[in-house]
């Protein structure tokens, strides 16, 4: 009987860890998702509203204050203060349960000006069961 107990744990064991891989994935794939629709189409806040409707982006603030002309921040994307937006050197990290690090560089122009800006950023998004729900920048 010990044998089988031990390997009915392993089995456990196994399927947890393959769940947990499959929520990290979902997860994952929602957070790689959002960089993908801002870059590719023109997208509107409107938009970004619908695919994370558990934010109430007005609420959301920088953690540190920041000269807008020169850094380009989610809130200002979403503003659509911001033109030609593209995504350089993503990296993705899981830093604990259902939080995703991104960090990166970001270029874009404003409206207004001839000048190209690129600055780097931290995003930090926390999902449930692969929805966003929750989002910090640094």
């Amino acid at each position: 009987m010990p044998v089988k107990l031990h390997n009915v744990t392993i089995v456990i064991a196994l399927l947890y860890t393959i769940g947990m891989q499959g929520q990290l994935n979902d997860n994952l794939s929602a957070v790689k998702n959002m960089y993908e629709v801002i870059q590719k189409n023109r997208i509107t806040s409107e938009e970004i509203k619908t695919l994370t409707p558990n934010i109430n982006w007005k609420q959301i603030s920088n953690s540190q204050e920041v000269n807008e002309r020169y850094t380009i921040t989610f809130s200002a994307i979403l503003q659509n203060e911001w033109r030609g937006i593209s995504f350089q050197t993503l990296e993705f990290q899981e830093t604990e349960k259902n939080k995703i690090l991104v960090t990166g560089n970001v270029s874009g122009k404003q409206p207004t000006e001839c000048e190209g800006v690129k600055t780097t950023f931290q995003h930090l998004w926390t999902l449930k069961d692969g929805e966003i729900i929750n989002f910090n920048e640094y």
